[in-house]
């Protein structure tokens, strides 16, 4: 398996956990969580190929190492070859690196919660965003963004705080959009 499938299963994987924390009644949970459970199986056992595949490399890395180190070549050849293990290590951690970020980056934001809200509101009901159901919205923003205010977004609070318009967020959306479009004339301007 490649890394991307791998990058590709934890990514559905973990849209699958942010949607299990939120699921309605029992027989919904056991039989998500039964689906869920599976999923996890096949990605460790796909992890498990994966990591047996790197293990055969560095064995053979190695048995090529003690090979060169019992054959006797000369200083010329053995900096060759060193220079050939650092090329495959380097390569070899790549993979590694790339299958396991070093942390799900988080974009911060300098919104409140409910104003983000808002302004995804607004372009949903002016059709920026084409897609109907909130949901996947919610994930998206609980899984990528920060406020200043909230570290970790949740999927409930989310969902109760878009419905709930407020004049001061109102308020303070139409001046940051008022400014956007100040901004888009200088722009407008720079191009004419």
């Amino acid at each position: 398996m490649t890394i991307t499938a791998l990058q590709c299963q934890f990514e559905s994987i973990w849209s699958k956990f942010l949607e299990l924390q939120n699921e309605a009644g029992i027989k919904e949970r056991r039989a998500v969580l039964l689906a869920f459970n599976k999923q996890i199986m096949e990605f460790v056992t796909a992890l498990d190929h994966f990591c047996s595949d790197m293990q055969e490399q560095v064995d053979a890395r190695i048995e090529l190492q003690q090979a060169i180190e019992h054959s006797g070549i000369n200083h010329t050849a053995y900096e060759g070859f060193y220079l050939d293990q650092i090329a495959f290590y380097r390569q070899w951690l790549s993979g590694f690196a790339e299958l396991m970020p070093t942390g799900r980056a988080k974009c911060s934001i300098g919104l409140t919660a409910r104003q983000m809200l808002l302004l995804l509101r607004l372009a949903r009901d002016t059709g920026i965003l084409a897609e109907q159901q909130l949901k996947p919205y919610f994930y998206f923003l609980q899984a990528s963004f920060r406020t200043n205010a909230q570290d970790n977004l949740s999927y409930e609070s989310l969902r109760k705080k878009y419905s709930q318009l407020d004049r001061y967020t109102i308020i303070n959306v139409r001046k940051l959009l008022e400014e956007m479009l100040v901004q888009l004339k200088h722009y407008q301007d720079k191009t004419a």
